[in-house]
C-alpha cells in the first residue's frame, strides 16, 4: 500500500499541509492505481536500459558517435532553424541605418567569440536600439544575459520578443528556463502549457516541468515529467533524476533500482552513490548504504553535491539532494544543470 505523506517529511523547512495535500489523503487509492501504472510503464523503461549497449566509464554510450559542439569562434555556423544566427539576426532587420547595424552585430559577435562579455553584451544592446523588433537579435541577447545570471535583465529582452512573436517556442522554452531558475513558477508554467510537443525540445520541457510541478507541490505530475526525462534522454543524469524523485515520494525500492542504473551509466557519479545509501536508511541493507557512502566519498566528482555531507559540513538531509533548499532548479547540482544547459544549448544554436 501507499502511504502518503506530509511535505514537511522530505523537506528542509517544514511548512503547513496545504490544500492539495489534504485533496492527496482523501484521494489515496486513486494515487495508489496511477502510481501501479506508473510502475508499469518505469519497468519497460527498466527493460530498455538492461538491453541497451554498454556504456563506458564516461557515460557515453559505447559505440555512439559523439555529439560534436561547436566552438564561440564558429558562430557563422550555429543556426536557428538552419540559418545561422549571425545572418538570420542581419536578414530580419527591414530598417535604416543598414551599414551600421551589420558593423555592430559583426563587432558583437567577435566580442563574444573572444569572451569579451561586457563589451558583446554593449554593442548588441546598442544594436536594439537600431532593430528594435528583431526577434532573433532579442533571443539572442536573452541567451547570452541567461549565461551571465543576469535574469531579470534577460526576462526584459525576451519578454519584447514575445510581444512580438508569442508563439515562438525557442522563446518560450528559454523564458521558461528563466522563470524557473528566478523561482517565478506561475509564469514558467503558463510558457511550458503554450508549448506543442515536440522530441527535439521533450527532455528540456519536462526537466523545466518536473521542477516547477515539485516547487508546487505537485507530487505526482513532478514524477512523470521525471520520468518522462529518463525515456527520452537515457543517461546517468537522468536515471540520478528520476531515481531522486521516486525517493522524495518514498518509493525507495524504486529509487534504489533507478539510482543502480545511475552508477551503472557512471560509476564516479558520487551523488547518485550517495542517494543510494540514502535508500537502503529505512530497510536491513545497512551493510549496503555503507558501501554506498564509501563509494561516494571515494568517486572524484567536483561538481557533487554530496561531499559537503559527507565531511560533515552539514548533516545529512531528508531531502533528495536535487531538491534541498528552495534554489533548487539551476543553482543546485551543478551535474544536473551542465546536462540542462547542454541540451537548451542543442535547441537554441
Amino acid at each position: 500500500m501507499i502511504v502518503t505523506f506530509p511535505a514537511s517529511y522530505r523537506h528542509d523547512e517544514p511548512f503547513q499541509p496545504s490544500y492539495y495535500e489534504q485533496f492527496l489523503l482523501e484521494k489515496v487509492s486513486s494515487l495508489e492505481l496511477q502510481i501501479v501504472l506508473m510502475t508499469n510503464s518505469f519497468k519497460k523503461i527498466l527493460d530498455i536500459f538492461d538491453k541497451s549497449q554498454p556504456v563506458s566509464k564516461s557515460g557515453q554510450i559505447v559505440g555512439e558517435k559523439p555529439v560534436t559542439r561547436l566552438k564561440r569562434t564558429e558562430f557563422k555556423e550555429l543556426s536557428i532553424d538552419g540559418i545561422g544566427v549571425y545572418h538570420q539576426i542581419i536578414k530580419q532587420h527591414n530598417g535604416k541605418k543598414q551599414d551600421l547595424f551589420n558593423q555592430l552585430i559583426k563587432d558583437g559577435f567577435k566580442f563574444y567569440s573572444q569572451n569579451e562579455e561586457k563589451q558583446s553584451l554593449r554593442t548588441f544592446e546598442r544594436a536594439v536600439t537600431v532593430s528594435p523588433k528583431n526577434i532573433a537579435l532579442l533571443t539572442f541577447l536573452g541567451k547570452i544575459l541567461f549565461e551571465q545570471e543576469n535574469n531579470k535583465s534577460a526576462e526584459k529582452y525576451l519578454e519584447k520578443a514575445r510581444e512580438i512573436a508569442p508563439n515562438d517556442e525557442k522563446l518560450l522554452l528559454l523564458s521558461a528556463t528563466i522563470y524557473a531558475d528566478s523561482e517565478r513558477f506561475d509564469e514558467a508554467k503558463d510558457c511550458l502549457d503554450s508549448l506543442p510537443n515536440n522530441a527535439d525540445s521533450a527532455f528540456c520541457v519536462n526537466f523545466i516541468k518536473g521542477f516547477v510541478l515539485f516547487a508546487k507541490e505537485e507530487w505526482l505530475n513532478s514524477l512523470k515529467a521525471f520520468q518522462e526525462c529518463m525515456g527520452v534522454l537515457p543517461c546517468a543524469e537522468s536515471a540520478y533524476l528520476f531515481g531522486c524523485i521516486l525517493y522524495q515520494v518514498k518509493q525507495d525500492e524504486l529509487a534504489k533500482q533507478v539510482l543502480e542504473m545511475a552508477v551503472k551509466f557512471d560509476e564516479s557519479f558520487a551523488d547518485a552513490w550517495f542517494m543510494l545509501s540514502r535508500t537502503c536508511l529505512n530497510s536491513s541493507e545497512k551493510a549496503d548504504a555503507e558501501n554506498y557512502l564509501k563509494k561516494a566519498s571515494e568517486a572524484k566528482d567536483s561538481r557533487s553535491q554530496c561531499f559537503e555531507f559527507l565531511n560533515g559540513k552539514k548533516a545529512f538531509p531528508q531531502s533528495a539532494l536535487p531538491f534541498i533548499g528552495s534554489k533548487f532548479f539551476l543553482k543546485g547540482s551543478k551535474r544536473l544543470s551542465e546536462l540542462f544547459k547542454k541540451e537548451l544549448n542543442k535547441i537554441l544554436d
